[in-house]
């Protein structure tokens, strides 16, 4: 697609030329938030950019089934996302001189997160990654840096989107544009995260004009009728803007227009799910690491699922 129609997408055009400097696929971890229905499980959307439930997927919700004497499903899923984290870093630059970094926002949820990827791919690494606090960092004519000097290789729990949007956007993207700086994940992997790529799977699937009838099939199975404007169907239907993140903006269609790129999205019955004594709706989530399946995770809360949801652990039973 053009500059022009990417734009249309909602993508930020600041970050294209970023963007167009990797691919969707080129993205190490993604996750896929799905429901389940009589039919089996539905795709809701693909958050590929930098997917969040890291931690609690392949580590807490592991322990407490265990003290329950529970199996794991997720058994082996963080020893493999350390290796694959570990593996990008290595690839985007091996230099006996490379610095690496993840940074965040310092907030306890996102420090949290960053040491714990610290933790899981120092093992597979000769070199330490460093935090490099969102706040701290500087991005320069060459380099970016923070207050402990250059950073050549950055994992980032950080929208690229945000980026774009920030004072120091501009700089920040012209060092990924012109390869001074590298991104776990790389910038390409947002062409992935906007939620109207799922119309277009969708439309494509429809008219029988890209995918094969095998594809097609599979499509029509896993994913959700999908549209770039309001159906004449009638709904119920889910309103998402394109790049919206943790439910922020999901509503029910109520008939007007946010005036952003949006989907709308057939709704579906949500499985209710008792926690903590409340009757709540659940989402589940599978990640993809360097390719294969990852780890499972699960989220209760209202019917429209936003930041607030709680992660419970889970097991599969036999």
């Amino acid at each position: 697609m053009d500059d022009d129609a990417l734009v249309l997408m909602g993508y930020p055009a600041a970050a294209l030329a970023a963007m167009r400097t990797s691919f969707p696929a080129d993205a190490i971890v993604v996750r896929f938030d799905c429901i389940h229905t009589a039919d089996g499980f539905r795709i809701i959307e693909c958050n590929a950019d930098t997917p969040f439930l890291l931690m609690e997927a392949h580590r807490r919700c592991g322990a407490v089934v265990a003290a329950h004497g529970m199996r794991d499903p997720n058994a082996g899923c963080e020893a493999a996302l350390g290796t694959a984290y570990a593996r990008a870093f290595r690839e985007a630059n091996a230099g006996a001189g490379a610095t690496y970094a993840v940074t965040a926002y310092d907030a306890i949820e996102d420090r949290t997160t960053a040491e714990y990827l610290r933790e899981i791919v120092a093992p597979h690494l000769d070199r330490d990654v460093r935090f490099a606090p969102l706040a701290g960092l500087t991005a320069g004519p060459d380099a970016l840096a923070d207050a402990t000097g250059r950073i050549d290789v950055l994992l980032r729990l950080y929208p690229l989107e945000h980026f774009a949007a920030d004072r120091g956007g501009p700089a920040f993207l012209s060092l990924l544009e012109r390869i001074r700086l590298r991104t776990i994940n790389p910038p390409g992997a947002l062409f992935a995260q906007n939620k109207l790529l799922q119309v277009l799977i969708w439309h494509l699937a429809l008219t029988r004009s890209y995918f094969s009838e095998d594809e097609c099939a599979v499509i029509s199975r896993r994913f959700l009728p999908t549209y770039a404007e309001r159906p004449a169907q009638p709904g119920p239907w889910i309103v998402k803007p394109a790049l919206g993140r943790e439910g922020s903006g999901v509503h029910a269609d109520d008939g007007t227009d946010s005036g952003e790129p949006a989907i709308w999205q057939r709704m579906l019955d949500i499985p209710r799910i008792v926690h903590g004594g409340m009757d709540s709706y659940g989402i589940a989530s599978c990640f993809v690491v360097d390719g294969e399946p990852g780890a499972i995770a699960l989220r209760v809360g209202g019917p429209i699922t936003n930041p607030t949801a709680a992660v419970i652990p889970l097991t599969i039973s036999a």
